[in-house]
């Protein structure tokens, strides 16, 4: 998975995602076991936060000098939460990241000193959450929710 995270060239990330994907479903499918769906799902919230921690230094970057490689970086970090964010969806446990993206107060506020482009990338992340707790993919208590709309309402 980290390699997939990491890598910059399009076709090998689609080729490693799918394998990541099929990996995990298998996973879950052959072991069943609790303690290693746990053990997966950590690991997932932790790479969410390793690219979280990632896309708020690319924007203070972006703040100071904003440039196309500094773009390109933060594009390629938007894309790897979206993918992790399915991944999580798809395994019922995307709460925490909802949690981890409300509690964004640094990046939101960085949010208007960077391109438009970059920010709509990163508002796309914002409204997959809104989505996926209207949809009810996505269960948030109302304190996230609440927080959700105070950190990245206004930014957007």
């Amino acid at each position: 998975m980290k390699v997939v995270l990491k890598t910059e060239e399009n076709e090998g990330r689609l080729v490693g995602k799918s394998l990541v994907l099929k990996f995990l479903r298998g996973q879950d499918n052959l072991l069943g076991d609790m303690t290693s769906t746990e053990t997966w799902n950590k690991f997932i919230l932790s790479s969410c936060q390793s690219c979280l921690n990632s896309l708020l230094n690319l924007f203070k970057k972006g703040a100071k000098k904003n440039t196309y490689e500094v773009a390109e970086q933060i594009s390629l970090e938007v894309d790897n939460l979206l993918w992790l964010l399915d991944i999580l969806e798809d395994r019922q446990v995307a709460e925490e990241f909802a949690l981890m993206w409300a509690y964004q107060q640094k990046l939101a506020s960085l949010l208007k000193k960077v391109w438009l482009d970059t920010r709509h990338l990163v508002s796309c992340i914002t409204a997959r959450l809104f989505a996926g707790i209207r949809n009810g993919k996505i269960f948030a208590e109302k304190d996230t929710r609440q927080l959700l709309l105070q950190t990245w309402f206004q930014a957007l």
